[in-house]
């Protein structure tokens, strides 16, 4: 992200909206206050106007609200009204964008046309999208980024040390899955990982911007 910062491109945007999207979800789920519900909806909306791969930013928080919905014991009717606040913001934040794209769909839909008619629009998308995952996973460890502008070509994402705290960390939230917290990163991780999983040229480091902080 701080490279991407200096060379002046939005997707150096992806991980500090989801981070704050992410954190206020949490803060409104645990002290129920009306303010973190209002930011939770206004910093989901915000991942949308950053960069492509930020549209997984309101995947991430409907699949914590979904969690919360239907898995978790202690909902209540204070959760379900912030729920319903954040939606509400986030819809009115999208507003403009939302009309510029109905005005406008091939702006919506370009980008991703672009980067996924290799994989998803080939003629096997199941071996393209098993062959993104598997690039991806390696670009940790073994082969990364090629692309001189995101990495030194073929450098992994991890150095060794890092490697063993991410599987570390893996190993805690794997024993602590039914738990919030955990849970929340391990499915962070994975959907801010689906934008480089899906498209061509895996793994690319800026596409998978949106799961730094979690990992």
């Amino acid at each position: 992200p701080i490279h991407y910062n200096r060379v002046g491109m939005e997707p150096s945007m992806v991980p500090a909206v989801s981070a704050m999207a992410v954190y206020f979800v949490w803060r409104a789920i645990r002290t129920a206050r009306k303010r973190d519900a209002v930011l939770a909806g206004a910093f989901t909306a915000l991942g949308l106007y950053t960069y492509p791969a930020g549209r997984a930013v309101p995947l991430v928080v409907a699949l914590v609200m979904a969690y919360h919905l239907f898995l978790v014991r202690d909902f209540n009717r204070r959760v379900a009204r912030n729920f319903g606040i954040a939606a509400v913001v986030a819809f009115i934040a999208l507003i403009p964008l939302g009309l510029y794209f109905v005005q406008n769909p091939n702006w919506f839909l370009l980008r991703m046309h672009q980067t996924t008619l290799p994989t998803l629009g080939s003629e096997s998308p199941i071996a393209a999208i098993q062959t993104g995952l598997k690039n991806t996973l390696l670009g940790f460890f073994w082969r990364g980024d090629e692309n001189w502008r995101q990495n030194f070509p073929g450098r992994p994402a991890f150095d060794p040390a890092q490697i063993v705290i991410v599987l570390v960390g893996l190993a805690a939230c794997a024993r602590r899955m039914k738990q919030s917290p955990y849970w929340y990163l391990l499915i962070w991780a994975g959907v801010g990982l689906l934008p480089t999983i899906l498209t061509e040229y895996s793994p690319h480091f800026g596409r998978a911007l949106g799961a730094t902080v979690p990992l």
